[in-house]
């Protein structure tokens, strides 16, 4: 009797931890992310760094990342006061009609400042044509930014994806840069390494604040 009852335990145990783990596979897979190498882990593939003649930049991936191994790293050494002279770009993005899409990253500056992040028609296609934007102050800290839109006409690869750092100069870092189908969808927590003053590596779960 003992022998069975410990056994229906264990069986009961096994299954919750089953259903427990298909039921976040589930929620991870109900995010579908439109754009590529959204953490920089293949350096730029698939992303276009802009500068403009007015402007200078220079466009690196580093090892202080937020999530994974690199991050995209920006430093804008002259400006020309417009935006879009410095830019980190994706193009040809698939966008659906009367959808509901969100914009979410991290990112973190040397010194407080503007970005803009913006979609809009590829450029290829034709005159300038917007389907959303949003001027975003980023801080000293890593912190989590997102942004929910809806798209009102349909974009087969000819969406343009974009973060404008052409404001100010100065060091921008930028991570985990994913544009997917429906409302803000929450993060898993993420471990962030740091070091004691002793020189000891330690692991903090870090806080993810997210401004819309």
């Amino acid at each position: 009797m003992i022998l069975h009852i410990s056994l229906t335990k264990c069986v009961f145990a096994c299954l919750f931890v089953l259903v427990f783990a298909v039921v976040q596979a589930g929620a991870q897979d109900d995010i579908e992310i439109v754009n590529v190498n959204p953490s920089f882990e293949d350096g730029f593939e698939g992303w276009g760094n802009y500068i403009n003649a007015a402007a200078s930049a220079i466009f690196d991936v580093d090892k202080d990342a937020f999530e994974g191994k690199q991050c995209a790293y920006i430093d804008v050494d002259k400006v020309s006061g417009t935006n879009w002279h410095v830019g980190l770009t994706q193009d040809g993005l698939t966008l659906d009609a009367n959808e509901t899409y969100t914009v979410d990253f991290f990112a973190k500056a040397d010194a407080k400042r503007v970005i803009s992040l913006e979609l809009k028609r590829s450029p290829a296609l034709g005159d300038w044509e917007g389907i959303t934007s949003e001027d975003i102050n980023i801080t000293e800290e890593w912190t989590e930014y997102s942004h929910t839109f809806t798209c009102v006409k349909d974009y087969d690869q000819g969406a343009l994806f974009a973060l404008w750092f052409g404001q100010v100069k100065g060091d921008v870092w930028i991570d985990g840069v994913r544009v997917y189908w429906g409302d803000k969808q929450d993060r898993e927590e993420v471990v962030e390494k740091s070091v004691k003053a002793n020189g000891k590596l330690i692991t903090q779960w870090a806080v993810i604040k997210a401004v819309n």
